[in-house]
């Protein structure tokens, strides 16, 4: 019979081969090596003693025949063939398997019987013959044919009994056996086999068959010591588990909250310092300290942003987009952001992007934005005298799908480099290698481990090539989909001022209920042709779109009496046109789920605090000049 067969989720799969029990298997063996004696026996031994009997048989008719032969002298001497025959005659009468005798001179010339016997006697039929001699001269020869077939057949009937009582005996010792075994070893055994499916499924009370003081009993007792062992880890496992998602879910809501609560300042460092530095009236000195200011907010961001990658990375939280984007512009657009800071430190800033590398690939822009700032952002902060380059081609030796792109990114510098033996450590989290490199350079080292994780994620590989004193070149590579539409639409870049000129006025009505994020939005919009109002809940945020008309709603997610989703929720719930107001999600965390969230709630789109001027105009240009999204879509 079959055995369902166990699989480690949990579940079961039907086996491959059929399963024979032991008992089976030994009393099948009884039964083939009892028949092979049997035929043995019958093929082999049977003949041997066929022959010994005939043999024997034959023996005792020669051993007769001089019997009858030295009786018979006397008279064939005498030339008395009376008594010859009559001594013959007895012969044949006393010996009824004897079927004749046949006496003859030397010569040839018959003395008994007168006529000749007949010849082809029916049955299993043996000839002996005698000499009779007489002082070393053969005076006649005496033959017998005997018929063996009544002595063989008795022969044939006791083996055959023989043979029937063997085959027997076998047979009910083969029952006994197999159901000794059947007892001791087979139901026993398949007890411990459905104990042992059993715990891998987590029951850990099946039945276990007793201890007899055998092996069985033994494996037994081990495998109980081992259950109970194994009961006591998979409690301490599921509490230790259960700590670790309690810590999990912590640390998570702690670095949920502390983003926000952060991010929450942030946003009234940073994008204050941009108002100010675009006054014209700055000192010198005004003008380095609000730059100051700002690069430290900057900062301040990009640690936060690094931490919560981590967690990101650690939860399995961490999802990559798949959208169409320009690989030319996005390598400009980072090289563009990092010139100024490589240019203070007097290094050339370069980049090449071969010919044949498509410039519309679908990907997640934003993660391979994040790599190279990564990398080229690293190799500016250790190189204090040369460049940085930063190239991207086609792998050649290598052949994807249709439609597949090989691509190889390889950034360079000339800067301190690095020895050989520290290579695996610049992945490795929080950790740069060398202390004093850490003491001069700043950073938390989390950096190239999240660009290796997130070249993992993207199923590519990473790598370096340096050597102490010689500068580096680290290198990835990841396949990239081709787009199907390759033109991208020339968009010049525009500039907050021109932005903000060039909005058709709005009605924007804000809800924040932080003072300080108020007062920067209502500074970022002074001076434009938008009409703010500014609520500090979500409950007077419905109110004021239900008594008033408004164009666009900027809804802080996280408000007293009301957060900004609840608050889309019911705008959404209102007749039409109320209903179709634009509604734009602000938070300070920075979790996708919150962006989700906003267009699972109705929202249209979506801004992350510390929010930039350039950043809140191009939304408001956005939202002006689109339809809204239907149901289910998210802004791109």
């Amino acid at each position: 019979m079959t055995e369902p067969k166990h699989n480690p989720a949990g579940g079961q799969q039907m086996a491959s081969a059929p399963r024979w029990s032991i008992r089976w298997r030994i009393t099948l063996g009884v039964v083939i090596f009892a028949a092979i004696g049997f035929g043995m026996l019958y093929s082999i031994g049977y003949p041997r003693v066929t022959g010994v009997l005939i043999d024997t048989r034959g023996r005792e008719v020669q051993r007769q025949l001089e019997i009858v032969g030295n009786a018979v002298l006397p008279f064939i001497l005498q030339s008395q063939l009376g008594a010859t025959h009559e001594t013959l005659d007895q012969v044949l009468s006393q010996n009824s398997d004897w079927k004749s005798i046949e006496l003859k001179r030397p010569d040839g010339r018959r003395l008994y019987p007168i006529t000749p016997p007949p010849v082809g006697f029916e049955g299993e039929i043996i000839s002996a013959a005698h000499a009779i001699s007489f002082e070393g001269e053969t005076v006649a020869i005496l033959t017998a044919d005997i018929d063996l077939g009544e002595t063989l057949a008795t022969l044939r009937g006791q083996v055959n009994s023989i043979l029937w009582t063997v085959i027997a005996s076998v047979t009910i010792a083969c029952g006994l056996l197999a159901y000794t075994l059947d007892v001791f070893v087979g139901r026993r055994l398949t007890k411990l086999s459905i104990a042992s499916r059993r715990l891998a499924n987590g029951d850990f009370d099946a039945e276990l068959p007793k201890d007899l003081g055998d092996e069985i009993g033994a494996l037994s007792s081990s495998f109980g010591y081992m259950r109970s062992v194994v009961r006591d880890k998979e409690v301490s496992l599921r509490r230790a588990r259960n700590t670790a998602e309690r810590a999990a879910q912590i640390k998570s809501q702690f670095l949920a909250t502390m983003s926000h609560e952060i991010r929450t300042p942030i946003n009234g460092i940073i994008p204050v310092a941009d108002l100010l530095l675009e006054k014209e009236q700055l000192t010198a000195g005004q003008r380095q300290k609000l730059e100051t200011i700002r690069s430290s907010g900057s900062a301040l961001l990009a640690v936060i942003d690094d931490i919560l990658d981590v967690s990101k990375l650690e939860s399995g939280r961490l999802e990559l987009r798949q959208e169409q984007f320009d690989l030319r512009a996005l390598v400009d657009s980072v090289l563009d952001m990092l010139r100024v800071k490589a240019n203070l430190g007097g290094i050339e800033l370069r980049g090449r992007v071969s010919s044949n590398v498509p410039s519309a690939l679908i990907g997640d822009e934003n993660r391979i934005r994040q790599i190279l700032i990564n990398l080229v952002g690293n190799a500016i902060k250790f190189t204090s005298d040369g460049y940085v380059s930063v190239e991207i081609r086609v792998r050649p030796d290598v052949k994807r799908g249709l439609g597949i792109v090989p691509l190889s990114f390889k950034v360079t510098d000339t800067g301190v480099g690095i020895d050989k033996k520290h290579h695996a450590e610049v992945f490795e989290r929080f950790s740069q290698v060398e202390n004093s490199l850490s003491r001069r350079h700043s950073g938390t080292g989390l950096g190239l481990s999240i660009t290796k994780a997130l070249i993992d994620a993207m199923e590519g590989e990473i790598g370096i090539d340096s050597a102490l004193g010689e500068g580096s070149t680290f290198w990835f590579n990841i396949d990239l989909p081709k787009a199907k539409v390759s033109n991208f639409p020339k968009l010049k870049i525009k500039t907050a001022n021109e932005m903000r000129a060039q909005v058709t006025p709005l009605k924007i009505l804000i809800a924040e209920d932080n003072h300080i994020n108020q007062e920067v939005l209502r500074s970022m919009l002074e001076n434009t042709p938008h009409s703010v109002s500014i609520v500090d809940d979500g409950k007077k945020a419905v109110e004021a779109v239900e008594n008033n008309d408004f164009d666009i709603l900027l809804a802080d997610l996280q408000m007293p009496v009301m957060g900004g989703l609840e608050a889309a929720r019911l705008v959404r719930e209102l007749p039409e046109p109320k209903r179709n107001l634009r509604i734009v999600g602000v938070s300070a965390s920075a979790f996708e789920q919150d962006r989700r969230d906003c267009f699972d709630a109705g929202m249209d789109d979506f801004l992350a605090k510390p929010i930039s001027r350039k950043a809140l105009f191009e939304m408001l240009e956005r939202q002006s000049s689109q339809p809204r999204l239907s149901e289910g879509e998210e802004v791109r």
